[in-house]
């Protein structure tokens, strides 16, 4: 019987070597050795000829956290990820989280825990497991310090827009007998000239 993988397999394969291109392969496969064949499996080809589970090799030293990663797979099965609807499930350290179970982590009683891999089947339906939608995984942050400095300066202009705002509205008493509006208290403090 010719099988392939499912295409949502593939892409996600594709992005973790992608951001890990040195990671060990090692533990990595789709389709089932002959202990899988002997019983039922993801890694067996479904009846359309399609293998709905991956293993992941675990190796933080190439690049690839695959207990971490089974977290984010999680992550996004509670988002709704398409690829991760009914009969899609993750396994990773002793733990299974699984769509039937709302992506809940549980204790994995299967005689591999799953500590040098992390295994990931996908849904069962054809929509699902051939899902072309992206997995948003291993991508690194790409804003930069600059980016940074422009949302601050946003916010604080937003926000002294505000305190000015708030300022004419509510007067405060400032031990002095004077009343000064919140604006020029907080311009003050900010300034390290409010009177003591």
């Amino acid at each position: 019987m010719s099988w392939r993988t499912a295409y949502s397999l593939d892409e996600l394969l594709d992005a973790i070597n992608a951001a890990a291109p040195d990671r060990s392969k090692a533990a990595d496969g789709s389709i089932g050795d002959t202990a899988h064949s002997s019983r039922t499996s993801d890694h067996n080809p479904n009846p359309a000829g399609v293998v709905r589970a991956r293993d992941f090799t675990h190796d933080p030293a190439g690049g690839f956290d695959a207990h971490a990663f089974a977290e984010d797979i999680r992550q996004l099965g509670i988002a709704g990820h398409p690829a991760l609807g009914p009969g899609a499930y993750v396994i990773s350290r002793g733990r299974i989280a699984s769509a039937t179970y709302g992506w809940d982590w549980r204790d994995y009683d299967g005689s591999n825990p799953h500590d040098h891999h992390t295994h990931v089947s996908v849904a069962t339906a054809a929509a699902g497991y051939d899902s072309n939608a992206l997995w948003g995984v291993m991508q690194e942050d790409t804003m930069q310090d600059a980016d940074f400095d422009k949302i601050r300066t946003i916010a604080r202009e937003e926000a002294e827009r505000a305190v000015a705002k708030a300022g004419d509205i509510v007067k405060i008493d400032v031990g002095t007998k004077a009343k000064r509006s919140l604006a020029t208290v907080l311009k003050e403090i900010r300034n390290g000239t409010r009177p003591q």
